[in-house]
């Protein structure tokens, strides 16, 4: 074979070579491409199929959580001034987050209290004599009556067009004693002029009872009284 020959040979095999391995990385890159679109794909999947399940999980926890709050409302009991308020859907109490609610308006107007309401500030001014709160729906803090703003730890929840907020803050904030019996699941709401007008009365129970007393002793006196004369004059 000339030289010339051998020469083309050597270059058209380097060229071969060189062509083959070309193709092999080529090929490598385009694998490694269409691994890494895979994955991705995969990954997003995986995470469209995460926010499913966690959206669905959301979805389940808020129906029972509603569920729980109907339940709750269903058997919570509203006395206001010794007189158990009747029950109805728009002003039942409920509990959330470990806290139980109560309606302001209805609890304000069965104390004797005017209530107005905003639609444009969202305010709820709740008027006692001389004496004036104001709550906000969209605000976690309110105006007391010396006009000092007071904040809470939780904005009043509105349900059924009705505001309705911790017994807490409304004890507060109107100056009314509110309690909450777990064991008969009881809200009991008292102003301080009934409680020293039932102590008053339970004052004159006391005063009658002492009357009824003294009046049976001065009859079993003058019962004895007789006897003896009677065995005096035997």
């Amino acid at each position: 074979m000339k030289k010339f020959q051998k020469v083309a040979l050597v270059t058209a095999l380097a060229t071969l070579t060189a062509t083959q391995v070309f193709a092999e990385e080529a090929a490598k890159e385009v694998m490694n491409d269409e691994n890494v679109k895979v994955e991705t794909k995969i990954d997003e999947k995986a995470n469209e199929a995460t926010e499913k399940v966690e959206e669905k999980a959301e979805e389940e926890k808020e129906d029972v959580k509603e569920e729980k709050d109907a339940v709750n409302a269903k058997d919570i009991k509203l006395v206001i001034n010794g007189k158990e308020v009747e029950k109805t859907e728009e002003y039942a109490s409920f509990i959330q987050e470990n806290r139980t609610f109560v309606p302001i308006r209805l609890i304000s107007e069965k104390l004797g209290f005017k209530v107005e309401w905003n639609d444009e500030t969202k305010d709820i001014t709740v008027t006692n004599g001389d004496d004036k709160v104001v709550f906000n729906t969209q605000k976690d803090t309110y105006i007391d009556k010396d006009g000092k703003e007071v904040k809470m730890d939780v904005k009043p929840v509105v349900k059924n067009n009705r505001t309705f907020l911790p017994i807490r803050f409304v004890s507060e904030a109107l100056d009314i004693e509110i309690t909450w019996a777990e064991d008969t699941r009881t809200v009991t709401v008292t102003q301080e002029e009934v409680k020293e007008d039932a102590k008053e009365e339970a004052k004159d129970e006391k005063v009658e009872d002492k009357k009824e007393d003294k009046t049976e002793d001065d009859k079993k006196v003058d019962e004895d009284k007789t006897e003896t004369k009677e065995n005096t004059e035997k």
